[in-house]
């Protein structure tokens, strides 16, 4: 969401946890790295931290933001506001915000745990649910990208017939992404129908990554065969002695991927050109007027 704020001429969010001094009138991260949609716990094998988990935090935040304003503005010695009640959103900024949320993609490429793709979308849409109940307007929500597509999905394709696709991705690994999606987006149609007052934006990441991993030479990208740190071992890892053998490449600029599995900066930057525009959204809004419809509908 860095390029997102950039595109609006917004500050960076700040984390929800950086509690000292941190101004969140423009909103608050409540992102944490390998988190997925399921709350099953696998012991080594993933965090704690679900999808349901971080709704209940933001409600946390929701709510003690809105005191603690209330107390600040309460506490005024003059007919300004103090300083720190202007750091906090007051209640009405909270109708008002673009809730983003890109989860799913952690859920498929660690096997499910057991679980099943449908069951991993009702439980999204219930948390969805949760936030659409206390409050929540517009929302704007990624798909899940084209995991065949990761140099490691297409390393096992290798003296396998039919294995890979017409782009070079495995076929297989791009299954689930695909189901996901699919049901992802027929619920998004429900849920626009139970609550009539309230923007979804549906957006197909999977597509802007597919297109950019097709056309990765004619715009100015090596292929996926490559990518930009850890071709000798894991990114920035070191052997026994200290050595360093997982370096990086010298321009990243021209490659899709970073490590093997996360996409390079200009990767991402040519992502959200063509995410944020519209053209690959469901209405196809550009972000910036993606807070516009229930605001007409009253």
């Amino acid at each position: 969401m860095i390029i997102a704020a950039e595109n609006l001429g917004l500050p960076y969010l700040n984390g929800s946890l950086d509690s000292i001094g941190t101004n969140f009138r423009h909103g608050a991260n409540f992102a944490v790295d390998g988190a997925k949609i399921s709350p099953v716990v696998v012991q080594g094998a993933s965090i704690p931290i679900h999808l349901d988990v971080q709704v209940s935090q933001f409600l946390q935040f929701k709510s003690r933001s809105i005191a603690q304003h209330r107390q600040l503005c309460n506490q005024r010695k003059s007919s300004r506001p103090r300083l720190e009640s202007n750091l906090l959103p007051a209640a009405g900024d909270f109708s008002k915000a673009l809730y983003t949320i890109d989860i799913g993609q952690n859920d498929i490429a660690s096997g499910l745990y057991n679980s099943s793709i449908s069951t991993i979308v009702d439980q999204f849409s219930n948390s969805l649910q949760r936030l659409l109940k206390n409050g929540a307007k517009f929302v704007w929500i990624h798909n899940a990208g084209p995991l065949g597509c990761f140099p490691g999905s297409i390393n096992e394709c290798l003296n396998k017939p039919n294995c890979l696709d017409e782009i070079g991705c495995s076929k297989r690994k791009n299954q689930q992404p695909q189901e996901f999606n699919q049901l992802l987006k027929h619920r998004i149609y429900e849920l626009r129908a139970q609550y009539p007052r309230v923007a979804i934006t549906y957006v197909d990441v999977y597509s802007a990554k597919y297109m950019l991993i097709a056309n990765a030479k004619r715009y100015g990208f090596y292929g996926l065969e490559k990518f930009c740190c850890g071709n000798n071992g894991p990114c920035s890892s070191k052997t026994m002695n200290g050595t360093l053998i997982g370096t990086a490449c010298n321009d990243p600029s021209h490659y899709i991927n970073w490590d093997g599995i996360h996409y390079t900066q200009a990767a991402n930057q040519f992502l959200a050109n063509l995410i944020l525009n519209g053209s690959l959204s469901d209405p196809p809004l550009p972000v910036s007027q993606a807070c516009h419809k229930a605001m007409k509908s009253k």
